[in-house]
């Protein structure tokens, strides 16, 4: 019986403030760091939605890479209201299963990491429509930047088709 409850809060709970940053179409500028140093920029095409009754987003992005190429990710990002923590599924057109990603956030931050403890995404948001992203991957006992990013918004969730 308070098994139930808590997921029924838990459905009830408003939006929550960080969700909120993400809707619309975003582009963004970014510049991967290979383990070897090198180097590869290459633009993101993001379009960002509320689903399962507002309760999560949905992040559809396409990545624009050098020659041509794409390449496609999908992620879903929720608040668990009970655990108190944030979780994310990132899908990619490359691997074979999903990342899952746990984390916490401030008011103006967000830091997810993955459940295998490689990976580290954190969210830095700016001002309205304008946030900063890294991509980090665990290095010994440190993390090596993998990717930044600033993103852009360049559609509202109202505008967006």
């Amino acid at each position: 019986m308070q098994l139930a409850l808590l997921f029924t809060l838990a459905a009830l709970q408003a939006p929550d403030a960080i969700l909120d940053r993400f809707p619309g179409e975003w582009t963004s500028k970014e510049e991967a760091t290979r383990p070897d140093g090198s180097k590869l920029a290459f633009t993101l095409d993001g379009k960002y939605r509320r689903i399962f009754q507002g309760k999560a987003i949905l992040m559809e992005e396409t990545l624009n890479l050098p020659g041509g190429r794409k390449s496609e990710n999908l992620i879903v990002l929720r608040f668990d209201a009970v655990a108190k923590k944030y979780r994310a599924v990132w899908q990619t057109d490359g691997g074979p299963e999903p990342l899952t990603f746990t984390g916490t956030a401030t008011a103006d931050a967000l830091s997810l990491v993955d459940d295998k403890g490689n990976l580290k995404i954190e969210y830095q948001f700016v001002k309205d429509g304008f946030f900063k992203a890294q991509l980090l991957a665990k290095q010994g006992e440190g993390w090596r930047i993998a990717t930044v990013a600033e993103y852009t918004r360049t559609a509202k969730p109202a505008e967006v088709k």
